[in-house]
Order: C-alpha cells, then structure tokens, then sequence
C-alpha cells in the first residue's frame, strides 16, 4: 500500500473522501438536498456517495459524529479514514480530505501532524485484510483430526477435542 500526502486531489483520483460531523453533515462543495434525501446526518461511520461533478472523481462522505469546536479529534479521524477505505477498496486512486474537518487552529504545527498520522493509521487498519487461510481451493482449509478419523473443517474444534490436526489439502478418499 503506498500513502503519500499531498495538498490537492490527485488528477488521477477515482474518489475524493471528504468527512462530516452531525453539526456540520454538509462538506464543502457537496449538494446538501442530496446528502438529506440519502439520509445522510453526519452519524459515525456512515457513508455517502455522490455524483461526479465535470469529470472529476466521484464525491464520498464519510460522517465523524459528534465533535466538539476545534473538529474532529485524532481517533475521530482515524476511524473515518478506516471506515473510508473499506468503502472504496475497489478504487485505485483515493484521496481522503478528512482533516478539511479539522479547525483552522488545527492545521498547523504539532496539531496537524498528529491528525495526519491519524488519517494514515487509520488507512493502514481500514486496509487490513486477514486472508491467510483463504483460497480458492476449498480442499485447501480443510483439516484431518487424528483419533477417529473425522473429517474437520476448523483446526480450532480439533484443539477443543484435544486431537493433533493435520493441516493442507486433503488426500484423497
């Protein structure tokens, strides 16, 4: 995964993330009768998606939830930043302007560099995926118990029983 910051939207962006709080569920630039008649409010964690405007990347809203007046706080950040790449795993090309969100006095100095490396932890986790034991193959995840012979699904019931778990493909019949 790469991260870069960057003051303007990539030319290339698929969709540009912006945040909301429920004082302010209207972001800069977005069309609020279309935000209302989403049902969109600003709450944590919920997500708009909204048109592109002249061939520019497709506009989505992420809500903050309740925040006090200098905006949103770092974890607020960092959860709208997780929950905004989980909603748009599918893009190459994201720009996330939550800390349009912060406040003016915000922007500057340490404040901004502790909401930044919010925004890019909350990327790292929103990204996160545990495929490990995935495949396409479902032979793949199976196991054989030892001691009875029981074909197993999860190693995990296995080690409840307290059976040693052959792990791989399952050899034939």
């Amino acid at each position: 995964m790469h991260i870069e910051l960057a003051r303007t939207v990539p030319e290339d962006a698929d969709v540009q993330v912006l945040g909301a709080t429920v004082a302010d569920p209207v972001p800069a630039g977005c069309d609020g009768t279309h935000l209302a008649a989403l049902g969109f409010e600003g709450k944590r964690d919920q997500t708009a998606f909204l048109a592109a405007v002249e061939g520019g990347p497709v506009t989505m809203v992420v809500g903050m939830g309740k925040v006090d007046g200098d905006g949103p706080d770092n974890d607020a950040l960092r959860r709208a930043a997780a929950v905004a790449v989980r909603a748009t795993r599918r893009h190459d090309v994201v720009a996330l302007r939550v800390l349009d969100a912060l406040a003016p006095e915000r922007r500057t100095g340490g404040a901004l560099a502790g909401a930044a490396q919010a925004v890019a932890e909350g990327v790292k986790l929103g990204a996160y995926r545990f495929d490990r034991y995935k495949s396409g193959d479902p032979e793949a995840s199976t196991s054989r118990c030892g001691g009875g012979g029981r074909w197993r699904t999860q190693d995990r019931r296995c080690r409840r029983a307290g059976r040693a778990c052959w792990r791989g493909p399952v050899p034939g019949p």
